[in-house]
């Protein structure tokens, strides 16, 4: 690589920087993408002047700290360092991952992308498929670890420092999720008050700075939490939420704008939404989600010309989700069943091909065993937090803002390192049911907590939230056993169980809309994709009918059935 083997040209939307950029002796060359969100206290801690740009600022840093530069930074970002005298390629991102880099190393070349389709145009570059992706797709709903498709082409894992040099590639990592297992002894007072403080630090950090602010709102927490913790001085700021109507996720979050005096935006989804954008929610995730979750991110486009950054609610927080412990105590038999709600052994026999089914049966196994091996604590509650953070929310939640990027910037405040290392430091007690959460919210804010959150149907203040949740689970397992239960205990007063319908009537719409319906059949059932040569296709017929018909709700394997189908057509055929 040499320094005039590229032109200058700009990366991104905030970073307006002309790049790449080169030291002054010629020796180091870096191309920088993403946001450096401590960049001020960096130029402030090397005297630099307050007109050097971000990626001259990086240099600098290179130039006295050389990879140590790496402790130095919070932010979201991959940045990449030619050193023309050693003729070395570093290449680091940020300690969660939150800008997907793909590499892949052929004929004695290194090719870096953001998307695997742009490696995917190189000619020289392998395309056959990892059947182990395929079977996370299917068990899981998204494609786990660092792989992708293709066997040649890999995700870089994040806090990561890439090195090739003399046709050699070496990985290290220079951070990771170690999260406490044991109580330090300190008050639940001072975990809240702390909380609360590095909260408000966080959305502070990732407030400054930018005009147009929209914060995605939801009937959850954190959304509620981004919006509250927003200085006063930063409004009016514009809140956004996509759905239908009557459904409970855009009935609480247009109570919560209102509460907090924001500019709400409803978009409604329809079921032509998931016609018009399914192709291209996988095209820019490269098919590697269940593309369905994904349908209303893409109405981001409506909300550009008043939207300059988005606040999302994405967080890192492992066992905020839910009580899951209590029924399951061996963690790879957790991990798989409830954290990534994989499809059954008997259904994963009926649909594959028999020979297909023998090649990939143990790969989801072998996933969860390799993911809590990395993890370096013993404990059930650690395990979880480390699965939901360095798997679900890295590869699927963070996928999700993909789509979001395609149109607006965004900014994720929870992933602040000073808040996640005071999380990863919380004793598992603390961490668990979300005890800690809900507790410092509602002294935060005392008034939307008292509207109810989507997830138990109560206000966020309730003092039995342990016990709905609870009650909630407990639920579906019973349904998911007796195929039924009494219908008291299913009333909706009683319990509210996580859907893949929150927010949209896909279900419904589903099995009702004649479009909508024949964009299923037609592109599940015409053989044009790989699908044809992996997957059995009566157990497909079968699995579409039973959905039709109301006789099980197979919503979420048709869209991973979808999402490979129109993944096979873009990426192979």
């Amino acid at each position: 690589m040499k320094k005039s083997s590229l032109s200058p040209f700009l990366v991104g939307i905030l970073n307006r920087d002309l790049q790449p950029v080169n030291s002054n002796d010629g020796r180091y060359t870096l191309l920088f993408h993403g946001e450096i969100y401590n960049y001020k206290e960096l130029k402030d801690e090397i005297g630099a002047e307050e007109s050097l740009s971000t990626s001259k600022l990086l240099l600098t840093l290179y130039e006295k700290y050389r990879n140590d530069l790496v402790f130095k930074l919070k932010g979201a970002f991959n940045i990449i360092i030619w050193d023309g005298k050693e003729k070395k390629l570093t290449v680091i991102n940020d300690r969660y991952g939150l800008r997907p880099i793909y590499y892949s190393q052929h004929n004695n070349g290194l090719y870096l992308a953001s998307e695997v389709k742009a490696i995917l145009t190189c000619n020289d570059v392998s395309k056959n498929v990892d059947d182990s992706a395929i079977a996370s797709l299917f068990f899981f709903g998204f494609v786990m670890e660092n792989k992708t498709y293709f066997e040649s082409i890999k995700l870089l894992p994040p806090a990561s420092l890439l090195v090739f040099k003399n046709n050699k590639i070496s990985i290290s990592n220079y951070w990771d999720f170690n999260f406490l297992d044991r109580n330090e002894g300190k008050t639940q007072g001072y975990y809240e008050q702390r909380l609360g403080n590095l909260i408000l630090q966080a959305i502070q950090r990732h407030v400054k700075d930018i005009v147009r602010i929209t914060v995605p709102l939801s009937g959850g927490l954190d959304s509620r939490t981004i919006l509250a913790s927003i200085p006063k001085e930063h409004y009016p700021i514009n809140t956004v939420t996509f759905g239908t109507k009557d459904m409970d996720d855009v009935k609480i979050a247009q109570r919560v704008s209102d509460a907090s005096g924001a500019n709400h935006h409803y978009l409604e989804i329809l079921p032509e939404d998931i016609i018009n954008n399914a192709k291209k929610i996988v095209n820019i995730t490269d098919g590697m989600i269940s593309f369905l979750h994904s349908t209303g991110n893409m109405k981001f486009e409506l909300i550009k010309d008043y939207t300059n950054v988005c606040l999302d609610g994405m967080q890192p927080f492992g066992s905020f989700f839910s009580p899951v412990a209590i029924f399951k105590r061996k963690e790879k038999l957790l991990i798989a069943d409830y954290l990534f709600r994989p499809i059954s052994t008997d259904l994963a026999k009926s649909l594959f091909i028999r020979s297909y089914y023998k090649k990939i049966r143990d790969y989801p196994r072998q996933i969860v065993e390799n993911i809590s091996r990395k993890c370096k604590s013993t404990s059930t509650s650690s395990i979880i937090d480390y699965s939901i953070a360095t798997q679900y929310v890295r590869r699927f939640v963070n996928y999700g803002n993909l789509v979001k990027r395609a149109h607006v910037e965004v900014r994720s405040p929870f992933f602040d390192n000073d808040l996640v290392d005071f999380i990863v430091n919380t004793p598992p007690q603390e961490r668990r049911y979300q005890f800690l959460y809900t507790r410092t919210f509602s002294q935060l804010f005392p008034e939307l907590s008292k509207i109810p959150w989507e997830k138990t149907g109560l206000p966020v203040d309730a003092t039995n939230t342990f016990v709905k949740m609870t009650l909630c689970l407990i639920k579906k397992r019973l349904k998911k056993k007796m195929g039924t239960v009494d219908r008291k205990m299913t009333d909706k007063r009683y319990f509210k169980a996580p859907s893949i319908n929150l927010f949209a009537k896909y279900t419904q719409w589903s099995r009702e809309n004649e479009n909508l319906i024949s964009f299923i059949y037609s592109t599940l059932l015409d053989g044009k994709g790989y699908s044809k040569s992996i997957l059995n296709i009566k157990t497909v017929e079968r699995i579409l009918e039973e959905h039709i018909r109301g006789k099980s709700n197979h919503m979420e394997l048709i869209s991973r059935l979808l999402t490979f189908e129109l993944w096979s057509r873009l990426f192979i055929h």
